[in-house]
Order: C-alpha cells, then structure tokens, then sequence
C-alpha cells in the first residue's frame, strides 16, 4: 500500500442498510478534520466503481473502517463483503500489531469470523461500539485512533469544537470530558487546553443570558403548575447546563497541577459574576436570580470534594477563597467565593425545591410527580445536600467508590467549606453562611466522634505542618485555623443538637 499526504483517508465499508449509520460515522470523522473516503460521495460520475474501490482501499487508506450491524451480518451476498476480502489482502502484507483494520459495530452483534491468518480472526481485533449509551466515548476513542494513525498526535482545537457541535447536548459531556483527558497527558496544549474551557465557559454564559431559556420570572399563567415545580425544572435545567464544565473540571482536579486547573477557576468566577450580575426585568422574582448561582455552587461542590479527598489543599484555597465574586447590591469588594455563593442562598433558604429535586432523582420521577408525591417521603434535614450528593456522583466518582466511602467525602467537603467560610467571614466581616450538610445529622460519623472532632485532633497533633495550613488555607497562620475551627465546632454542635 501507498500512502501520499494527499490521499491518505479512512475508509468506510458499510452496506446500504446502515447508510444512516455510516452518515453519522462520516460526521464524526468530518468533525475532528479526519479525511474520509464513502462511496457515495467519493466515486466520481462515469468512473468505474469497483476499480475506484479497490484502489481507495489498496493506494490510499490509512485505516479501514470495517463496519457491522444485524443489516451487514444478514446478507449472504455484498460488495462490502468484497471491501473486506480487499482489506484483509491488505491487511497481511502489513508489519504485525500494525493497526489498520478497526471493526466498528452498528449494533449488538457478534463479528463475522473473516479470518486474518495466523490463527487470528477480524473478531480479535480491538473494537468500537458506536451505539448506545456510550457511543459519544466510543466516537472520540475513535477518532482519536485514526488520529494517532495519520500521525496526528497532538488535539486540534478547532477540530474539538466542531466534534462537540455535532454531538447531542446529552452526549457533550461525556466527548468534551475525553478530550480534556487526552489534553491533560500532554504538557504542549496548555493553549488548548484554556481555549476549549473558556469556549464552554461562554456557551454556559450565553445561556444564561438567555431570557427565552432562562426567564427570570415564575410565569404563572402558562401552565398550571405551582412555582416549586418551575424552580426545581429550572434548577435541573441548569444542572445539565453545567454538566460538561463540571465533569472536565473533575477530572483536571483529579489529574491536572494547578497550572492545569487555572482555566476551571477563572470559569467558576466568571460563571458567578455574571449570575450575580444579571439585571431584573419585569416580573423579576428574587429566588429566579439566587438560583442562577447554582451552577457555580456545582462547579464549588464538585471541586471542594476531589480537592479534599485528595488532600489538594492548594485547590481549596485557590477555589474557596481566592476566587471572588462581586455581589449584587453590594458595595463591599467581591467576596470569596465560599461565602458568595452557598446553597441555603443559592435555594433563597427554601427546602421544597430541594426535596423536590431528591425525590425526581432517587425515584427517577417527573418533576411534576415528583413535587406532587415528596411529602410521602419525610421531610429531609438537608434536602439540598442530598439532591447535590445523588445528583453530582456521576461527575465525581468513577466508579471506584462504595456509597459510604463518596458520601463521606461529600460531606466532609461540606464541613471544609464551612470552616472556610467562616475563617473568611472573620477575616473579611462578612456573613458566615450555613455550610454543615448532612455530617451535622450525624449521617455517616458516629455521635461520638464527629468529623469536626477528627479534624480538631489532626490540627493539635502538629499545627504548623497541618497540611491545610502548609496549602495556603487560612493564610498559612496556625492561629487563624485555631479560631476558625473552634467557631465552626460552636455552630455545627449548635446545629446537630436542634437536628437531632
């Protein structure tokens, strides 16, 4: 086989069945910029199609896309079946573990056995699944392939953002995710790096300036539905909203230095200023504007869990602390970000949102049903907690973690930002919100030994080496995290006794 810089393509063998398969495979490929060549629109009128063929596949192929579905397997006669045998002629005079023919499944089916020769069968080969649920993952696995076969190795940005644009907005997380993975490994697309978040970033903006998606009242009169049901529709339209930032955004809090994550941060304190800074219009509710914030309460969520359990203390601070907001009505300077935006005033300290949300999540029910059977459930303590722990584990966990072990982490997540939150209220006079969760029930930590009294124990064994002290919290000052803790320890006692 040839292959000139010209001609070299991937080529797509599919039978007339699975056209719309294969479409949406060539869409995939045309996205990231990767040359394709489709019989449809590849073979010139008046040219000998069977010759174009093989010579597509002989002299120009740098992949061979043998593509399967129960349409493929149920034909006893095909050219595709042709395409193959080509291929596979091809495919021996290669160097072995030589990557060139990739099976491709339409479907769940098993893949013929076309024999390869030593003792090895097309079936052997490393598959893609582009169906199903995974089939966004499966795409950019495969595009990231051929990339590296084409000698590719580096990420194109522009070629990202037209990947993203062809993908569904359920499946955008999940491909944006595997492209800022791909990026963290390599140390020469810092620039790509921070142009795909903040594109992201502004889509996110964007939308939230968008008074048809995002009206900033509770509009009565067009359906018959009561306002909780419009908060907690909203509140789950911004959290898929954030979906894709978040998701990135815990992977590099999870993999990336602090170089790394600078663009995630930047977002968040974009993210929440513009939140914070959108005008009423008439009709203008004061509970539409806080709830606005909830994106960004995700993003501080999501990053204060990984940024805890992993002890990357650097994060909590630059997250918590150094990232500001300029607060609506306000003339105090911006406020950090741990006391700006919390969730008793992200929800304008309202508990059936909320609990409505729990319910649509944990009984996978309707928001609608779910609002109109929450009270058969109790009351929860923290209902906004509880929605934020069910709702986020997708993001956070990767499947690693029992219930107890992520429970746990989000929780004491919680209790760290509290104890920033009021470190920052003493240090700037400003307001110490109510961050205490579900740890200040008693929910996972025996009564007597609460989470506070762990982490109490750990600062007086060594103060000054105190690893959230040596991270910058507090501003480095042992006294300073003494206090902090002590008043904290006052309010979350207070706090568990009324609850419990």
């Amino acid at each position: 086989m040839t292959h000139d810089a010209a001609d070299r393509h991937a080529f797509i063998s599919y039978v007339r069945e699975d056209a719309d398969q294969a479409k949406r495979l060539q869409n995939y490929l045309q996205s990231a910029a990767i040359p394709y060549w489709l019989d449809r629109e590849s073979i010139e009128p008046g040219q000998d199609w069977k010759v174009a063929i093989r010579q597509a596949i002989r002299t120009g192929s740098m992949v061979f896309l043998a593509c399967f579905s129960e349409e493929s397997i149920a034909r006893d006669q095909s050219y595709q079946n042709e395409e193959i045998t080509i291929a596979i002629e091809e495919f021996r005079k290669l160097p072995p573990n030589k990557v060139w023919i990739i099976p491709i499944r339409f479907g769940e089916v098993e893949i013929p056995d076309w024999t390869l020769g030593a003792g090895k069968v097309i079936g052997d080969l490393n598959r893609v699944d582009l169906f199903g649920a995974d089939e966004a993952s499966e795409a950019v696995r495969l595009v990231t392939q051929i990339s590296n076969i084409m000698g590719r190795h580096s990420v194109d940005q522009a070629s990202v953002k037209a990947a993203l644009e062809s993908v569904s907005d359920a499946d955008r997380a999940t491909m944006l995710n595997e492209r800022i993975s791909a990026i963290l490994l390599d140390s020469s697309q810092k620039i790509t790096l921070s142009q795909l978040v903040t594109d992201e970033t502004k889509r996110v903006i964007t939308a939230l300036s968008d008074a048809e998606r995002f009206p900033q009242d509770v509009r009565r009169g067009e359906r018959e539905v009561p306002a909780v049901v419009q908060y907690a529709e909203r509140a789950e339209d911004f959290r898929q909203l954030i979906e894709p930032l978040a998701m990135t955004f815990a992977t590099a809090a999870k993999h990336g230095d602090e170089q790394q994550v600078r663009p995630w941060l930047d977002a968040i304190g974009s993210i929440a200023d513009h939140a914070e800074q959108l005008e009423s219009g008439v009709g203008f509710v004061e509970g539409m504007r806080r709830l606005r914030q909830l994106p960004a309460l995700i993003l501080e969520v999501v990053g204060a869990t990984i940024a805890v359990r992993e002890e990357k203390w650097w994060l909590l601070r630059r997250l918590a602390t150094d990232t500001t907001v300029k607060e609506t009505f306000s003339n105090e300077a911006a406020a950090p970000l741990v006391t700006a935006v919390h969730p008793w005033r992200v929800f304008n300290n309202d508990k059936a949102v909320p609990q409505c949300l729990y319910v649509s999540h944990a009984y996978s029910k309707t928001i609608e049903d779910a609002f109109a059977s929450a009270g058969g459930y109790g009351q929860l303590y923290c209902p906004i907690e509880e929605w934020l722990a069910r709702a986020l584990r997708p993001l956070i966990d990767d499947g690693t973690m029992s219930d107890t072990i992520y429970n746990n982490a989000v929780d004491l997540a919680i209790v760290w930002l509290g104890i920033v939150s009021v470190d920052q209220a003493e240090t700037l006079s400003t307001y110490g919100p109510g961050w205490y969760g579900r740890a200040a029930i008693g929910r996972g930590w025996p009564n007597d030994n609460s989470v506070i009294d762990q982490l109490r124990m750990k600062f007086i064994s060594d103060p000054s080496n105190w690893p959230p002290i040596v991270g910058g919290l507090f501003g480095g000052d042992p006294a300073r995290a003494e206090a902090a803790l002590a008043k904290y320890t006052e309010k979350f006692d207070k706090v568990r006794s009324e609850r419990l």
